[in-house]
């Protein structure tokens, strides 16, 4: 019985689009490494607690990449990627309310970034969906009609 493949278009786009935000996510794991080492020897920086998440995303991205060229879905990848978006949708999200908060309650201007807090809740939505989509991943199978 032959296995249809699953649909390719939502892993190359999680693959690119992983790839674009890894570029202004270096510079940001460039200085969260630097505050990790500061801490060491200074004051505790609670940024620190961010660089695993940045860890593990740049691991997903090589992961993207991988599954991209080999086409071999690995179940515990795709939980991983799921769990991991999911984390990071939840925690964008908590930002936006509290700046939506500070905005309302404080006289304050709302980030200028606003545009970029709200797309990319939409982008880490996307990458769970398809890495849940891609994890229960069933192959199905083609009956065979003959004449």
């Amino acid at each position: 019985m032959n296995q249809k493949q699953p649909n390719l278009l939502p892993l190359y786009l999680i693959t690119l689009g992983s790839g674009l935000l890894a570029i202004p996510g270096a510079l940001g794991t460039y200085f969260l490494i630097f505050a990790t080492i500061d801490s060491f020897t200074k004051k505790f920086d609670s940024r620190v607690l961010l660089l695993p998440f940045a860890v593990i995303g740049y691991f997903l991205l090589f992961g993207y990449v991988w599954i991209a060229l080999s086409k071999e879905f690995v179940k515990w990848f795709w939980l991983i990627s799921m769990v991991f978006n999911l984390l990071i949708t939840l925690a964008i999200g908590f930002f936006i309310l509290t700046s939506i908060y500070r905005f309302f309650f404080s006289l304050d201007s709302l980030h200028s970034l606003i545009g970029f807090y709200l797309l990319f809740p939409i982008w880490t939505i996307f990458v769970t969906i398809a890495s849940a989509k891609y994890a229960f991943l069933k192959p199905t199978t083609e009956d065979l009609h003959l004449p």
